[in-house]
């Protein structure tokens, strides 16, 4: 015989009993009471859990001390839980002879005592297994749902009205937490607005799905992928605040300023592939980004390449002037660079929209920078945390979009 620890039972619920005697299952109860055992009797058959051994199988025994003067109360809860199942199914086959509760009652009373089922309980679980054998489905919990709710806002719907909740309430004069249960019913999930940057032309289409087959090309040798360079540039505010954060009690919320047209911003010029970042510049006051800015950017990441390496070194920037100028485009020739295509209005195929440029501005958030020098030590610093593996990841990511681009006939790719 294995014997669980002792526990103590204080409170005189069928409540308390019924978690006790569920974790863990166990084959015999044994009660005492000031040192004796008053009572010990075994659990019905499916609730026993039994260990089996090469020869022999041990029956787990679960011992309650009870303190208090409640014992006959504690008892019965304990024997009421215990002996549930092996009731329900008695109750169920006396149901099958047509007889009525008060006599199912009084047959499980002489046969449990004390534990018996209340009639009450017997009495709805007399109706639930009537409604079974007679193939009634099951009622639905909580608020009858208005007759109507749903057909109007399937008509909504129908009629090309995508609002919210709150406008559903108000043409529909219902409240809104009625909607917001019927949304529920209906399947409906709530899911962002995904905005396009461009409303794309057939023609605009065929061509990204034209250079994304192009790209593909090269991105699919990942021995290439130190010498595909990708590169943008981005303005970085001084003042990060965010739309929303958390106030604990005792707390004052933060009162932000909205960005205007003349505040403080830096412009982050970098280029990167999957050996490093290759250039990491801010702009320099009174400075714009024109073709000869680009140029010595250019000079200096040929600079900075291996004398060992391929034939052409590709140079991935979106279609900005700067970028397609003439004088940008005879410094990539002049420096042994090539130009990546890369279709028009199309930041969604590029790693520093897709990944980087988002990556960096959620980690400033809600940050306030004193002055231009720590906002490009922290940009700085968080760069410096991207290793070459998460580098790597993002151009796999970046083969996923091309060929997503391809497979939906050029439409914009909304991928995490």
């Amino acid at each position: 015989m294995c014997e669980n620890p002792k526990g103590e039972l204080d409170c005189h619920t069928d409540h308390t009993a019924r978690k006790i005697l569920s974790t863990p299952h166990f084959s015999l109860i044994k009660i005492e009471r000031r040192g004796k055992v008053t009572h010990l009797f075994s659990m019905p058959a499916r609730q026993k859990e039994t260990r089996t051994t090469t020869s022999h199988r041990l029956s787990i025994t679960k011992t309650f001390r009870v303190r208090g003067r409640k014992h006959s109360a504690v008892l019965n809860a304990v024997i009421r839980t215990a002996t549930r199942e092996i009731q329900l199914e008695k109750l169920e086959q006396l149901v099958g002879k047509n007889i009525c509760p008060r006599d199912i009652h009084n047959e499980l009373l002489a046969i449990y005592g004390t534990a018996t089922l209340s009639y009450s309980t017997v009495r709805y679980y007399r109706c639930k297994f009537l409604r079974q054998r007679r193939g009634v489905p099951e009622k639905l919990r909580g608020r009858p749902r208005l007759e109507g709710v749903s057909k109007g806002i399937l008509d909504l719907r129908a009629g090309g009205t995508r609002t919210s909740v709150r406008k559903t309430a108000r043409l529909l004069q219902i409240p809104k937490s009625t909607v917001h249960e019927h949304f529920g019913y209906l399947g409906a999930r709530y899911s962002p607005i995904q905005k396009n940057p461009h409303l794309l032309t057939p023609g605009q289409k065929m061509t990204r799905m034209k250079m994304a087959n192009e790209m593909l090309a090269i991105l699919k040798n990942k021995k290439m992928w130190p010498f595909v360079i990708t590169g943008d540039e981005t303005l970085i505010g001084l003042n990060n605040d965010g739309s929303a954060e958390w106030v604990f009690p005792g707390e004052q919320p933060t009162v932000g300023v909205k960005q205007g047209v003349g505040d403080k911003t830096v412009m982050l010029t970098v280029f990167f592939s999957t050996s490093g970042f290759h250039y990491l510049n801010f702009m320099p006051p009174g400075q714009t980004a024109n073709a000869s800015f680009f140029c010595n950017i250019f000079q200096q990441i040929a600079h900075g390449l291996p004398a060992k390496r391929p034939a052409k070194v590709w140079i991935h920037m979106d279609n900005a002037r700067p970028h397609r100028a003439k004088s940008s485009q005879n410094a990539l020739t002049q420096n042994n660079l090539s130009t990546m295509p890369h279709p028009p209005y199309s930041p969604d195929l590029t790693p520093s929209d897709f990944y980087l440029f988002g990556h960096l501005k959620r980690s400033l958030g809600s940050r306030r920078f004193a002055s231009v020098e720590e906002l490009e030590q922290a940009v700085r610093d968080h760069i410096d945390k991207i290793g070459v593996p998460e580098i790597r990841r993002v151009y796999n990511h970046w083969i996923r979009r091309l060929e997503a681009c391809e497979a939906t006939g050029g439409d914009y790719v909304h991928m995490d």
